[in-house]
Parts: C-alpha cells; structure tokens; sequence
C-alpha cells in the first residue's frame, strides 16, 4: 500500500465517504465565536465524529495532540517536526493512527 493510501485511508471511510470540518477560518477572519478555543472545539469534532479536519499551520502546531486523532488536512510546503512526530505538508496530510 502506498504512503498516499494510507494517509488517504485515515480521512475517507471504507464506503468512501468523509466527514471534515474546516477550522481554518481563523487566518483570515481571526477568532470566530464557537472556535476561540481550538483545542477545546477540536476536541468536541472528534468526539462528534469527524473523520479529518482542516487547519492551519498555526492550530497544528498548537493542538497536534488533539489532532492526532482524526485526519488532518492542511495546505503549504514545509516539514515540521512535534514532540517527536514529524509532518511533511504538501496538500493534505494526516494525523498518527
């Protein structure tokens, strides 16, 4: 199985479908009422059920533990390394198993 596949099978369910919930609004609209505490409504989206969630570069790195849970969607280029996990974002990426 491929890298791809295996980062793709941690966002999409085996009949295909997905659930993600974009929280990266905060970038370009600051803090959002629902979502001033990212830690805190990331975990309620898993609890919830979410199958991936997208971020920014800046919640990732704030809240990885809590991500580490469901599939991570973020957009840019760069490799970045937390308590021990590293990350390569290209387009989509996903969270430790």
């Amino acid at each position: 199985m491929t890298g791809k596949k295996i980062r793709m099978n941690r966002i999409f369910q085996d009949d295909g479908k997905t659930l993600i919930v974009a929280m990266d609004h905060g970038g370009a609209m600051g803090p959002i009422p629902g979502i001033e505490d990212p830690s805190k409504t990331i975990q309620k989206v898993v609890k919830g059920g979410a199958d991936a969630i997208l971020v920014q570069f800046g919640i990732l790195k704030q809240c990885h533990d809590e991500l580490s849970k469901v599939g991570i969607i973020n957009f840019g280029a760069k490799s970045y390394s937390f308590s021990g996990s590293s990350f390569f974002l290209i387009s989509l990426i996903s969270g430790s198993s």
